[in-house]
């Protein structure tokens, strides 16, 4: 994102319009569709906060704040800002909603600094919508956004429990439909041994060689170590791979086959992986534990 700057009260302001397209002396094309608190003084000291979306002409989106749901903030009169879109952002105060229209040549050779991207018309022009929420203090901004992390962890931890509890009664009706007799830990992961090998147990911290056919519950295959030849070595507990993995292996000896049914939150959760393992996909894995190297 590029850099803002330049905020000064200008006294147009005061004639602006709502929903009226009007133009500076520059070009520059803007419309208030909401005004805010027109007493407010611009303070350098401060942040302004923010959600801005710029589009091309015809609607397709460049960038937009609101799916990092987070607002933007930027120092007032940061003096290292150019083009037209600084002016544009001098006319804001806070709960100002606005529109400018600024040529895509101005906006990316001045504002962004860079060459107008290949998507883009040079002779055309990128819109930008602006939303001003609140201009604060770097330290009230500071609290607000680890205010607004510790929410959305809370809303991800609740989130990934409904999951859970939706991914195991899944996994649960499947096994039974299949006749399948599986042991199952705290923490959702289901587990069957074919074989229980004589060698040494895993623990947390081990090397192990793992070989592993993946697929959906469905049966769609994601991956597989036997088709490279070659087995997957790592060290278990330690982040390296998935938490139903990490749990999984800790139940093995060497030696051990074993299936492992993987709720999504022990998986890949709500991101998924790559273009078969979607979010929030059961996965389940046959697994034979080659070599354990204690630690």
């Amino acid at each position: 994102m590029f850099t803002l700057a330049g905020f000064a009260v200008l006294q147009a302001c005061n004639n602006d319009k709502i929903g009226q397209e009007q133009t500076t002396e520059s070009g520059l094309k803007y419309t208030f569709l909401r005004r805010g608190e027109a007493t407010q003084e611009p303070d350098s000291g401060k942040l302004m906060v923010f959600n801005m979306v710029y589009t091309t002409e015809n609607d397709s989106v460049i960038f937009d704040t609101r799916t990092q749901n987070m607002p933007v903030a930027i120092p007032v009169r940061d003096t290292t800002m150019q083009g037209m879109l600084a002016e544009g952002f001098e006319m804001l105060r806070k709960g100002d909603s606005a529109r400018f229209v600024v040529p895509a040549e101005n906006f990316f050779n001045k504002t962004a600094r860079m060459p107008v991207p290949s998507f883009v018309k040079k002779e055309s022009n990128i819109i930008f919508r602006v939303g001003v929420e609140d201009v604060v203090t770097e330290e009230a901004y500071r609290e607000r956004q680890m205010e607004q992390y510790q929410q959305q962890q809370e809303q991800a931890m609740k989130d990934m429990e409904v999951q859970l509890g939706k991914d195991v009664e899944t996994i649960g009706a499947y096994l039974q439909e299949n006749n399948i007799n599986a042991q199952k830990t705290e923490s959702g992961l289901h587990y069957v041994v074919q074989e229980q090998g004589k060698g040494p147990e895993v623990d947390e911290g081990d090397e192990v060689s793992v070989h592993y056919r993946g697929k959906l519950l469905d049966g769609t295959p994601f991956d597989a170590s036997y088709d490279r030849g070659e087995p997957l070595s790592f060290n278990v507990g330690q982040g390296r791979v998935i938490p139903g993995w990490d749990e999984g292996l800790q139940q093995l000896r060497k030696g051990s086959k074993a299936t492992f049914y993987i709720p999504s939150p022990l998986g890949y959760g709500p991101r998924g992986a790559g273009p078969v393992i979607k979010p929030n996909s059961i996965l389940v894995f046959d697994v034979e534990v080659v070599d354990v190297t204690k630690q």
